[in-house]
């Protein structure tokens, strides 16, 4: 089986929350893509590196790499040697529930981070690719509450890369360190509601701050601003629709959270550099 029939249809996260896979193969995983939430995985066989909006990363046995994915990215094989991976995905928001305080973005700041530059990949972790092997396997078999056994994992691993990473992060982004949890519950509102229309000023009330200050945060920490950042979750979504299904363009504009057409291929192409029908005739090819 091929490593992208191994992959669900559609990573928007409603039908099934956790999606854990092992790739076997030479060549880019999938290409270059993106989709929504966020990603961990382990390199357990061969070398290559994961490319994350033009920037190579080097990877080889016994590393793990984390990131956003609506940052564009693929995972690519040295030459003459395979890359096994495994890989699991997630929802933004099911970070929230490994803390006792919903502004609690600890597990969230690496990733964060990652879309400022700070490097996704960290070396020689054995341990954790052994957890990551028990993430997939419980993920493929599907055992009796086999759910209840992956979460406690997950979190594991979560808490390793926070805990290899957060004094780096901190240290050298003060503003980033004393003032992420402010902007959490816009982050999450973003990663559930980006298909819908709203405004800048519904998440800084969820935050408790002026819409100004609010904004200047945001940007400050994730690198875009607010719609920016909600626009590229739309992308990532229409991208994977327009992989697996047959569905028109105007179509996934309009269930990306797109008014018409014309916006949806505007910002497509500022995202991707394509317009939405010469990226889709690429990814045929």
């Amino acid at each position: 089986m091929s490593v992208f029939h191994q992959f669900k249809e559609e990573l928007n996260f409603k039908s099934e929350p956790i999606w854990a896979i092992e790739t076997d193969g030479y060549g880019p995983f999938r290409g270059l893509h993106m989709h929504n939430g966020l990603e961990f995985g382990s390199v357990f066989r061969g070398e290559g590196s994961i490319n994350l909006n033009g920037t190579e990363h080097a990877l080889e046995v016994g590393d793990i790499f984390f990131f956003d994915p609506s940052i564009p990215h693929w995972h690519m094989n040295a030459p003459e040697s395979r890359l096994n991976m495994y890989i699991v995905m997630f929802p933004t928001t099911l970070v929230q529930s490994f803390s006792y305080h919903i502004t609690d973005v600890r597990l969230l700041k690496p990733f964060l981070a990652v879309r400022r530059g700070f490097p996704p990949v960290l070396k020689n972790r054995p341990d954790l690719v052994e957890v990551m092997h028990d993430i997939v396997k419980l993920y493929e078999k599907q055992d009796k509450h086999w759910d209840l056994r992956i979460v406690p994992k997950m979190a594991q691993v979560l808490v390793s890369i926070a805990d290899a990473t957060l004094a780096q992060i901190n240290e050298s982004k003060k503003l980033f360190s004393l003032q992420a949890s402010l902007i959490a519950q816009a982050l999450y509102y973003i990663n559930l509601h980006y298909h819908e229309q709203f405004k800048v000023d519904i998440l800084a009330s969820l935050c408790n701050l002026s819409t100004s200050r609010f904004s200047h945060l945001f940007t400050e920490i994730v690198g875009q601003s607010p719609l920016q950042y909600r626009d590229e979750l739309r992308i990532a979504y229409a991208i994977e629709r327009m992989s697996s299904s047959d569905e028109t363009l105007s179509r996934i504009a309009g269930e990306s959270g797109f008014t018409d057409s014309v916006q949806f291929s505007r910002i497509f192409k500022k995202v991707t550099g394509f317009l939405p029908a010469e990226y889709r005739k690429n990814l045929r090819q």
